[in-house]
């Protein structure tokens, strides 16, 4: 079975890379670029900003939902601890809480991951297209993916709060009807996270690829020359260990090398590469960003979307600072009563209070 580590690899004819025709002049490469309609930098990282920002902001609905209500919906768990005793049940019980609560704060990380990956993976494919190289990559089944198996099992963990009400079906009732609002948002998002999951469904569409042109666009279709994703991961690392790429050279200069290489290995039958978990993106390590961040790649195109995703980058570390700091405020709140007997009154300054109260408290002495 496929997963998010170990992908499922298509079988089926790539083509012949002697049928393969990269575009012969600046100008003609232009023209490629132009019918299949491939974005610049800038409008693929504003698009996937807009739409990660719009993913979190409408599942952080649900985080604050909880915030105001939390009095009303979470369970009176008690204290932890006490001079006296230690409360495991009472620890267990706000461990369920605090999952429950963060629950949309994971789901925020998830879509960084998921849009942060999908720019890097979206301009590399623009670029092959670019040269007649289709870039297939190999699609992991929502359901298999560990991302999304991991919000499930940690939605299964913050539904158990429900059970530290009273042990009836009025009381699961009641605590299930108070949280819609909460579940409207989530199920919400993650029905819209998997009509959009496939990443090839948002690229290039026969649809937009066949109506200017017909028969530009079937004499394009029999010089292209597919690449299947873990063989072009093999062949950069092989080219790459090997010195044998390109130097001070261009994006044409390094498929040319790179899709030869490719053709090897695919008559040789090559039938895997290295298993990639979602967060590994965000290392250097990801062989799309090593192979668009290589140093001899010194085209302006390419050093005009460094530019574009650093600023990519920049939001999503902002982001992942906002998220952090709102997982900080929900752990504050969840063990208030804890972290009040530790640092005082400062541990309400450190929860989401001040987010949601309209002024501090009375007993601040402000």
């Amino acid at each position: 079975m496929a997963t998010e580590a170990t992908p499922l690899l298509p079988a089926g004819n790539p083509g012949n890379i002697a049928n393969w025709k990269q575009p012969a002049s600046d100008d003609e490469l232009k023209d490629v670029r132009k019918r299949l309609r491939v974005p610049q930098a800038w409008e693929l990282v504003v698009l996937n900003m807009g739409m990660s920002l719009g993913y979190s902001v409408y599942v952080l609905t649900a985080w604050l939902y909880c915030a105001l209500m939390k009095e009303h919906i979470f369970p009176n768990c008690g204290p932890v601890w006490t001079k006296d005793s230690f409360g495991f049940m009472a620890l267990i019980c706000k461990m369920c809480v605090l999952a429950f609560w963060s629950l949309p704060l994971y789901c925020c990380v998830v879509v960084l991951g998921i849009f942060y990956r999908n720019v890097l993976n979206s301009w590399l494919y623009y670029e092959f297209a670019g040269h007649r190289l289709h870039l297939d990559y190999t699609n992991v089944s929502f359901f298999s993916a560990f991302s999304v198996l991991s919000m499930i099992a940690w939605a299964v963990v913050g539904c158990t709060m429900y059970f530290f009400r009273d042990l009836t079906f009025v009381a699961l009732l009641w605590g299930i009807k108070s949280t819609i609002p909460y579940w409207i948002p989530i199920i919400s998002f993650l029905g819209m996270l998997y009509t959009t999951w496939d990443l090839e469904l948002s690229l290039i569409s026969v649809a937009k690829y066949v109506e200017d042109d017909l028969e530009w666009s079937q004499k394009h279709l029999m010089q292209t020359y597919l690449v299947r994703d873990y063989v072009a991961q093999a062949a950069w690392k092989k080219l790459k260990k090997e010195q044998k790429l390109p130097k001070n050279g261009n994006m044409a200069d390094l498929v040319k090398i790179l899709a030869t290489e490719v053709a090897a290995m695919q008559r040789e039958g090559q039938s895997e590469g290295e298993k990639q978990w979602l967060l590994a993106v965000l290392s250097k390590e990801y062989w799309v960003t090593d192979l668009l961040y290589y140093d001899d790649l010194k085209d302006e195109r390419t050093r005009g979307f460094h530019s574009w995703f650093t600023a990519f980058m920049w939001f999503v570390f902002c982001c992942g600072i906002i998220v952090l700091y709102l997982f900080m405020c929900t752990t504050f709140s969840v063990f208030h009563a804890e972290l009040h007997s530790i640092i005082g009154s400062w541990a309400w300054y450190f929860s989401v209070g001040p987010i949601v109260a309209m002024g501090p408290p009375s007993d601040l002495g402000m």
